[in-house]
């Protein structure tokens, strides 16, 4: 939606957004939600990481750099989900 508010969710703001998947990375890695192995744990911090760098990119009104870190999340959300969704 051009990282606006969708007009059903006016009080949703990207930055919110990115803020609570941030955090929901975050907490399922505290958790320790999904497989009991280093490298997964790896994956969440990475995406935690990831999705806090376009929050930032959001906060700073940078659209080039929130849509680059959106890209590659979202390439890092198919490899983790082959590697550890898919291929169970």
């Amino acid at each position: 939606n051009g990282w606006k508010p969708v007009a059903s969710r006016p009080d949703a703001s990207p930055v919110q957004e990115a803020r609570l998947l941030r955090e929901q990375f975050a907490e399922s890695a505290r958790l320790g939600h999904g497989p009991k192995d280093p490298r997964f744990s790896g994956w969440m911090q990475r995406f935690e990481r990831g999705v806090g760098a376009m929050e930032e990119a959001l906060r700073a009104h940078d659209t080039t750099t929130a849509s680059a870190a959106w890209k590659a999340l979202r390439e890092d959300c198919r490899s983790c989900h082959k590697a550890w969704r898919d291929a169970r």
